[in-house]
Order: C-alpha cells, then sequence, then structure tokens
C-alpha cells in the first residue's frame, strides 16, 4: 500500500533538517533546533546534559529524563535550504509556542535572525502545511505484511523505532510505498534524496565508491600503513598490561560459538577428517618393533614432527626412526 507522497524538487542549493525533541511519555513537543546530521545532535544533547557540559532549561529537561532511565525523542519537522534555516527554526518555534508547547529553548531561534522577525504569510503558510502534512502521515493506517498500524505502531512492532524517521523521510521525500521503507536496508547510499534506491546503492554509485576509495587510500584505514616507531610506541603502550578476570570472563561470553578462521565445505572436513583416521591408523614396523608412529617416536626417542617430515619424504621407516637429528642440515 502506498502512502500519500510529495516529491520535492531537485536543487543544486544544499539543505538542512529542522527537527524537534520530544517528551517520550507525552510526547508533547520540547525542543526545537536545527542539524545537518539530526542523529548526532541527539547524541551531542544527551552527552553534554549527563556530562553537566550545559546549564540551561533544555539540559536540566533532559537530565531529569536521564535520572528516570529516558531519553527524549527525536523527530525530523522539515528540511530546508542552508539559506533559510534561520528563519524557518523561528517560525517553527513561534507555531509551536502559539499552539501551547512548552518549549525550553533559551533563544526565539535563528543564531543572527534580528528578534521579533516575522515571516512573510506565504512562507508562514508553507511551514504550517509541511507540518500538517507530517502529522497526517502519522495519524494514517498502513498495512506491512499483513500487519495494520500507523506509523509509530508499525515502527515498534518492526522493531525499528530508531529508524522511523528515516522511514519518514523515504515515504514523504522520495515517494516510496511503506512496503519499500520497511524492507530497505538501514543504511543505504542517499540516505534522503541521493543516488541510492530501494534495494541499496545502484552500480554508478558503488562504482563511484570504489574509485574513491582506490584514488585516495589513507583515508581510510584498511590497509593503512603505520610507521615503525608508530607500531614501537604502541607496543611499549601494550607492555606489561594485565587484563583482569572480569574482562577475560566478557571476552569469552561475547565470542563463545564464534569461528574466526577459515569456513571449510562439509566434504572439506569429512576429508580431513579421514585423513587423521588414516594417520592414525597407520602402522611401522621398525627393527621388528610394530606399532603407531607415536609409540615408535617414545622408543626410539625421536621428535614426532621430524619422524613425520621424515616419513613424508619417502624415508624408509628404519632410517625416519633411527637416525640422529644433524645440526645444521634439514633432517
Amino acid at each position: 500500500m502506498s502512502a500519500d507522497s510529495e516529491s520535492t524538487p531537485a536543487s543544486s542549493t544544499p539543505t538542512t533538517f529542522i527537527y524537534a525533541l520530544l517528551d517520550p511519555r507525552t510526547r508533547e513537543v520540547r525542543y526545537i533546533g536545527k542539524s545537518d546530521d539530526p542523529r548526532e545532535r541527539l547524541r551531542d544533547h544527551v552527552y553534554d546534559s549527563k556530562c553537566n557540559k550545559e546549564n540551561n532549561r533544555k539540559a536540566n529537561w533532559i537530565r531529569s529524563l536521564l535520572k528516570q532511565g529516558l531519553k527524549p525523542e527525536m523527530e525530523i519537522i522539515d528540511e530546508v535550504s542552508v539559506l533559510e534555516w534561520e528563519a524557518a527554526e523561528a517560525a517553527y518555534i513561534l507555531h509551536h509556542k502559539e499552539t501551547g508547547c512548552s518549549l525550553v529553548n533559551g533563544t526565539p531561534g535563528g543564531d543572527g535572525v534580528e528578534r521579533g522577525k516575522r515571516l512573510s504569510p506565504e512562507h508562514r503558510v508553507k511551514l504550517v502545511a509541511s507540518q500538517r502534512r507530517r502529522r497526517k502521515l502519522e495519524s494514517q493506517n498502513f498495512t506491512v505484511n499483513g500487519v495494520v498500524g500507523s506509523l509509530t505502531e508499525l515502527c515498534e512492532y518492526f522493531k525499528k523505532s530508531r529508524e522511523r524517521d528515516r522511514i519518514r523521510q523515504r515515504i514523504k521525500c522520495l515517494g516510496w510505498s511503506v512496503e519499500q521503507a520497511f524492507a530497505a536496508p538501514k543504511r543505504i547510499n542517499g540516505y534522503i534524496g541521493g543516488g541510492g534506491t530501494a534495494s541499496g546503492p545502484t552500480p554508478e554509485s558503488r562504482a563511484k565508491s570504489s574509485a574513491s576509495h582506490l584514488k585516495n587510500p589513507s583515508r581510510y584505514w584498511l590497509g593503512k600503513k603505520m610507521s615503525e616507531e608508530a607500531r614501537r610506541n604502541i607496543g611499549l603502550a601494550q607492555r606489561g598490561r594485565t587484563v583482569s578476570m572480569e574482562t577475560r570472563m566478557k571476552i569469552s561470553a561475547a565470542t563463545k560459538g564464534r569461528y574466526c578462521g577459515k569456513r571449510h565445505s562439509a566434504e572439506s572436513i569429512a576429508n580431513m577428517r579421514a585423513a587423521q583416521a588414516k594417520k592414525r591408523k597407520r602402522i611401522y614396523t621398525v627393527l621388528g618393533i610394530t606399532g603407531f608412529i607415536d609409540d615408535l617416536c617414545k622408543k626410539f626417542n625421536v621428535n614426532k614432527s621430524t619422524a613425520s617430515s621424515r616419513l613424508k619424504m619417502g624415508w624408509p621407516p628404519e632410517r625416519a626412526f633411527t637416525e640422529e637429528k644433524r645440526k645444521n642440515q634439514y633432517a
């Protein structure tokens, strides 16, 4: 089932986002802000408040949520041009204050905007219409894999609450169907309007990324070469370092059942087991004494790896088990 979406015209002007922080208990809008990366900005809000880097109404409100084990929720209100974000932020703050929201913003919004600046009636109508379209999208019921519910309820049912803003942007701005928005991977090239599609990055985008990696390999950690001085400093920092038993237990629990080596096929495993069984059952006779390779090595006091290497090279068993290992010559 497709959502009623509206396509945004392509523009060469870069854009940014106007977002709102909501109280998770009442879903009331408490803060309006602007950010090029809303997810990272939300983490900064929580971190700065938790570490007492800020002391204002917003920080006090976030700290009160953290004490109850809660965090503010974020919603993307609008995507605007970087040339108009100051006026847009101020207009949204004024609009929510007029509708009765108890905002914790310390300023009227828009750094550098004249205090009390009023937008034109046409601009305000457009902003309010965009807000109404977002609320209409939230109030609609959709069907995904036989499950009917609102966008928020579907995100909670499919355990995609953290991707709610991304799913909403895919439906609203890219014109995707609800099934495509929920089925697409979490991160694709073109999160809002780039070269990505519902099935992932296009072949052209993959080719450009690959060429960029080959052109600037030093920008990426993969294959990065460290100098001898850096290696030596890392070695000195790690020398003498001990890991507590609690940390060892955590590492063991995290890696339990995980195999990081080469994955062999069932046929390869069967062949290796057959070779090992055949090797264990192989019997040799040396100077009238018959036994397995382990027993003969103990009897003639020969290293097992040395005897095995000699047998693989085609030595007769008597010579492989009785000849002493020579110095400065591979036996």
